[in-house]
């Protein structure tokens, strides 16, 4: 779609100085996400789990209610920022908050969930891929909605207390995957999304330094907390190998 129609869910880009006022109160957003909202709140066992259920609600108003969603019509490292909250924030506080429930106790398919990650991921930034999100609401709430559940079924596995060795080996790979796609879009030399071509000059950035930003935002927050999770699962698997049972 390159030069074509741009019909973006998230509305026209903003004018700076009404971003603060362009809340999302799609009505059918709010019923999903009350309705998501009251399930974590329902099904979370404990106090822990409810306050990683509040957080994922919380994460859910940022992404999609707040004028972030608005910001992501103008600026792709806004798209980055959210991608960042969906895949490596939100992902994890619903598999925290719902992790004995049936479909995630389930479901623990290491190989399979890193495969799909990946292949949205990617998918999901490339400019063919990315022009077709944004053209359209559907459109856009199919690239969403297989983010969230790429994400949720990764985060499953990588937080599966059985799966330590394959958990650490995943948790890398994401980050590895997480860091390359930052990397590429650092030093690219030219602007490869045109559906930001002519959205970013109003905010200060030209549309290269924009996606070089986004890079930046992909390359290292988004990969840390998975970084973080491979540590430790190794850290875990090393403590492990150490005991006496461990050795026998």
């Amino acid at each position: 779609m390159n030069g074509g129609v741009y019909d973006p869910y998230c509305g026209t880009p903003p004018d700076p100085a009404d971003l603060f006022v362009q809340w999302n109160f799609d009505p059918i957003l709010i019923i999903f996400i009350t309705l998501t909202g009251w399930i974590l709140y329902r099904r979370a066992p404990t106090a822990r789990k409810k306050t990683y259920g509040s957080l994922a609600l919380a994460l859910l108003l940022v992404a999609f209610v707040s004028p972030l969603c608005a910001l992501t019509s103008s600026l792709f490292s806004a798209r980055a920022t959210h991608h960042l909250l969906v895949t490596s924030l939100l992902a994890p506080c619903i598999v925290f908050a719902l992790g004995n429930a049936p479909l995630f106790s389930r479901i623990k398919t290491p190989l399979l969930s890193s495969a799909f990650f990946l292949v949205v991921l990617w998918a999901w930034h490339l400019p063919v891929v990315y022009d077709f999100a944004l053209s359209g609401t559907w459109q856009y709430w199919l690239m969403q909605l297989l983010l969230i559940l790429a994400s949720l079924f990764l985060w499953n596995d990588l937080l599966s207390v059985r799966e330590t060795g394959m958990a650490a080996v995943v948790a890398l790979f994401a980050a590895t995957q997480m860091a390359l796609l930052g990397a590429l879009l650092t030093f690219a030399s030219r602007p490869l999304f045109a559906a930001h071509f002519l959205t970013t000059e109003s905010y200060g950035l030209s549309p290269l330094t924009d996606q070089q930003l986004a890079g930046l935002i992909m390359w290292v927050p988004s990969a840390l907390p998975f970084l973080l999770v491979a540590v430790l699962k190794l850290m875990q698997l090393l403590t492990c190998a150490a005991t006496p049972a461990g050795r026998a």
